[in-house]
């Protein structure tokens, strides 16, 4: 017949049986590691239910263990918070879990090159909503407050003479398009946007620069025009495409 063991007996059995589990963990690390993923792999949901309905019993209590455990280190290193924040972002940044932070230009001269770099990858797009979008708003928004004022600067400078003619004259002299090529149309528009949007703009400031500002916004309306007009041209040379435009009358002769 078994002997029943004494209290005593099995305390110090199982004493020497954790002993003995200890010294075998510490001697066989990687394989005490992977027993534990194995068994929290086939545990999972178990496991996190479990630690759910923990924290959900504990949580006052361990929050008050959180609170004073801070309140420790604080008292420690005022700084302690923030060095934690800051190693763990090292840590999250060398494991590509964040993005790599942007520096930004500090100096003049590398805020210029900025936004130059910006402009130069994204310019077909500012100028297309420049003539498309943000023109047409701030008119329609100035001329909502001031309608008498923009009547007035329409009057006192007509199309006729202060945009018809400057706009002519900047395609021709600067630009030197003449209205037999394709970009002409294209351009005439841009400059008819950019008087418009000059007219409201002056009222708006009550400006008495008004014809010097009409014919940089004109310039500055045909240059956006054509960054989208040879935007398929720049297309082509990129990838080496044959441009063929159905508006060309030179093209077109030649083909068909």
């Amino acid at each position: 017949m078994r002997k029943e063991k004494t209290p005593e007996e099995k305390a110090a059995y199982e004493a020497k049986r954790a002993a003995q589990r200890r010294q075998w963990a510490l001697a066989h690390p990687e394989q005490t590691r992977r027993y534990g993923r194995d068994f929290y792999k086939r545990n999972q949901e178990k496991r996190k239910s479990y630690s759910r309905e923990y924290n959900r019993q504990h949580r006052e209590e361990r929050w008050a263990y959180s609170r004073e455990y801070y309140r420790r280190k604080k008292a420690e290193n005022p700084n302690y918070v923030r060095e934690l924040n800051e190693r763990d972002k090292a840590r999250r940044l060398a494991k590509g879990l964040l993005p790599a932070p942007r520096r930004l230009p500090k100096t003049e001269e590398e805020r210029r090159l900025a936004w130059r770099q910006y402009y130069m990858e994204n310019r077909v797009k500012l100028c297309r909503q420049k003539l498309t979008v943000y023109s047409y708003k701030s008119m329609a928004e100035i001329k909502s407050r001031i309608p008498d004022r923009v009547e007035e600067y329409l009057q006192a400078y007509p199309f006729e003479e202060f945009g018809d003619r400057l706009i002519r004259s900047t395609l021709l002299r600067r630009f030197s398009i003449r209205p037999r090529q394709a970009e002409y149309e294209d351009c005439y528009e841009a400059g008819m946007l950019a008087y418009l949007y000059s007219i409201h703009r002056c009222a708006d400031m009550a400006c008495d620069y008004t014809v010097p500002y009409i014919r940089k916004m004109i310039r500055i309306y045909i240059i956006c025009a054509l960054v989208v007009y040879y935007d398929c041209r720049d297309l082509c040379r990129r990838n080496h495409f044959l441009e063929i435009r159905l508006d060309d009358e030179e093209e077109t002769g030649r083909r068909y």
